[in-house]
């Protein structure tokens, strides 16, 4: 991986002031300017995953220049373009160093087949090559700098000498697609004359050394046989020292995943074709009218030591080896113990097959993607929430519409394990739908189980995540002109952007929002209505503990645009509500002074005399419609109905027989009682604060 800061010795970076370009240097020494004919592609990336990123922190295309002559070229002016688009992308003030580099990125999306064009000031093309398809973080490049190859990525430094393999072959044909079967049968897998075929049942890559396919295969219910994936425990200390998890002393339901692969005597190969079959399951109660999510991935990129994203591994076996819990702030605290599944970034995703059937068994989605864990504590957790990106590199580049109440053609997606809501796995789900008319962002979300490489691993919701789509889609802004910022860090956007989250901040802290002027002054910088509910809801529904000190976001445009929500006003966004809120047993707890004593942001704006009229309003009206207690029975209902068969199944294989669907009804009860005593108190606490 390539970093801003992580350059070679003699290579200069600038960082220039022409939207989303960024070069790269690398030379020798400066000397007088050379014609341009010495300067040709070197280098293209076009599925940048994390071999180098931009001062944004994003990943886009690049291409390389190389400079084959003793002296500088100027090619300011010079034009990077895709095929016949004379012109396309027209270079601002650079110039190539002798016998030296340039790498830039550009907002350009190159895509297989493409025909990238150098050309220079008046359109002459001093070089172009046609683009093949290429794996992510790999390029195309001049190996021995004539012949163009698939190589290892190396900005700004000579080529790669090795050449790197690529499927040519087409994949295997099957004769079932993905889907569910009543009965057993038997699947055949076609390929080209003189071709073989090596197939997987594990989920692993297939090579030579795989299984060779001779005759049909039988596909049948895999649910008597043996627990591989779900009987691995090293995915959470709560297997040992709080023996808070048991392993399933029963056989999980499994689906039959196949990975197939054609070779030839040539040594070449296809693409993997991955398929999920689930044979007998229409009698199974628990699943009906819920959506199934199947993911297909190498083993050893959940579960080995070294590289799996789901397992304590390597990084846990250093916290011990190290003695790092005496200096860890967090030591002692089973969940928060450091693991594979700690470790974050680009470094960190994995590819997999994601195969996604609605309630009906309808195969709404089949490509490959990008999956990371995702939460805080929750990652020490035995059932982990898998972050997921849809990007053009493994497949499609988007998700389609598979989450019901989201904008189409969403990019990233979350599949939730519920983080410490394990009673009920509704909380976040139940406040996005209360929340859904307010002034917040929330997350639609649906319920569906997952089953890893086959075998069943619980009940999960899948959600939008916030992010530069989820902002652009759903307010209709430009994606480059967003900044959001999560717990206090710059989210979406560059580092610079801090700056306008910390001249809110200011303003907020050092003014008197007493004087209607100043206040004025505020609803000019956020949007008033998008604070008011975004603390009346935390507050309303007694959210405490991680909040308001984190969990805590916000966007807004850099510079103003067309449409009502390009006014570079910032705008609140409510999520991950499941640690502490609606308990049943705190509906009388003054939330209000809490945050009040804990928040900066509310403990300026309630000195202002109109805050504290609109705020008290707005929480009366609240109360009223969106915490309705006939509302929120309902739709507690709702959820409890279309949840509770999972929650069973959830309960037994990750805690035995310490909880049954009992325990979920009784605490669904719960979160209804909580809303039916909660207003009074509610509206007490804040005409105590917010009276006149």
């Amino acid at each position: 991986m390539k970093l801003l800061s992580d350059r070679a010795k003699y290579t200069f970076i600038l960082t220039a002031a022409f939207g989303a370009v960024i070069i790269f240097l690398a030379f020798s020494g400066l000397k007088s300017y050379k014609s341009s004919s010495a300067v040709t592609l070197n280098e293209i990336c076009t599925s940048n995953l994390s071999c180098l990123y931009d001062n944004d922190g994003r990943t886009p295309d690049w291409v390389e220049l190389k400079n084959s002559s003793d002296e500088d070229v100027d090619i300011t002016g010079f034009y990077i373009s895709r095929g016949s688009l004379e012109k396309e992308y027209r270079l601002p003030s650079l110039t190539v160093p002798a016998g030296g580099f340039l790498t830039i990125t550009l907002p350009l999306n190159f895509d297989a087949g493409d025909t990238i064009v150098l050309s220079d000031r008046g359109g002459s093309i001093l070089d172009s090559v046609r683009l093949p398809s290429l794996e992510y973080d790999t390029t195309y490049s001049k190996g021995d700098g004539r012949t163009w190859e698939r190589t290892d990525p190396t900005p700004d430094k000579e080529n790669s000498v090795k050449v790197l393999s690529f499927p040519e072959l087409d994949k295997p044909r099957f004769s079932a697609e993905s889907g569910f079967f009543d009965e057993p049968f038997y699947l055949s897998i076609s390929c080209g004359k003189g071709e073989r075929i090596y197939y997987s049942l594990d989920g692993s890559e297939p090579d030579e050394n795989s299984l060779l396919y001779t005759e049909p295969i039988l596909i049948s219910d895999r649910s008597a046989e043996d627990n591989i994936f779900s009987a691995i425990s090293d995915i959470s200390v709560g297997y040992t020292a709080p023996l808070k998890y048991v392993l399933p002393d029963y056989k999980v339901d499994k689906a039959t995943v196949i990975r197939a692969r054609v070779f030839d005597e040539k040594g070449r190969y296809s693409e993997a074709s991955d398929r999920s079959f689930f044979v007998g399951f229409k009698d199974r109660s628990e699943y009906k009218d819920t959506p199934i999510v199947s993911l297909i991935f190498d083993p050893d990129d959940f579960f080995s030591d070294e590289k799996g994203i789901y397992v304590l591994g390597d990084r846990y076996n250093s916290y011990i080896e190290n003695n790092e819990e005496e200096s860890y702030d967090k030591a002692g605290i089973w969940w928060w113990t450091p693991g594979n599944y700690s470790l974050r970034g680009r470094e960190w995703e994995r590819r997999l097959h994601l195969s996604f059937f609605d309630e009906d068994r309808e195969l709404l989605y089949d490509s490959d993607a990008g999956v990371r864990i995702k939460g805080g504590g929750s990652r020490g957790f035995a059932q982990k929430s898998l972050k997921l990106a849809a990007r053009s590199s493994y497949g499609k580049d988007n998700f389609g519409s598979i989450v019901p109440g989201s904008v189409r053609k969403q990019k990233k997606l979350a599949l939730s394990s519920g983080g410490d809501d394990i009673n009920t796995k509704l909380k976040d789900s139940l406040i996005a739908i209360l929340a859904e008319d307010t002034n917040i962002a929330t997350l639609a979300s649906r319920p569906c189980f997952v089953f890893l490489n086959g075998e069943y691993f619980g009940l999960y919701q899948l959600s939008e995540e916030f992010g530069r789509d989820y902002i652009a889609k759903h307010y209709g802004v430009s994606e480059e002109n967003i900044v959001m910022i999560k717990n206090d860090r710059v989210k979406v956007g560059s580092p610079e952007d801090k700056e306008l989250y910390d001249k809110l901040n200011s303003f907020i802290t050092n003014t008197d929002l007493s004087k209607e002027r100043e206040f004025d002054t505020l609803c000019e910088m956020v949007d008033m209505d998008s604070l008011i509910d975004y603390f009346a809801v935390n507050i309303y529904i007694e959210h405490t503990n991680d909040w308001p000190g984190s969990n805590f976001a916000l966007w807004r445009t850099k510079e103003k645009e067309g449409g009502a929500y390009g006014d570079c006003r910032w705008r609140w966004m409510l999520f991950d509500v499941n640690s502490v809120s609606m308990e049943k047993e705190k509906y009388d707890a003054d939330t209000l002074s809490e945050v009040l004593e804990k928040n900066y942001i509310m403990k300026s704006v309630i000195k202002s005399p109109v805050f504290r009229k609109r705020f008290a309003k707005r929480m009366e009206e609240l109360r009223d419609t969106v915490f309705d207690p006939k509302r929120t029975d309902r739709e507690i209902d709702r959820l409890v109905s279309a949840m509770s068969p999972g929650m069973e199944g959830f309960y037994r294989r990750y805690y035995g027989d310490r909880m049954d669907s009992g325990h979920f009804l009784t605490e669904a009860e719960g979160l209804k009682e909580f809303y039916r005593l909660r207003g009074d108190y509610v509206t007490k606490y804040v005409n105590r604060v917010c009276g006149e």
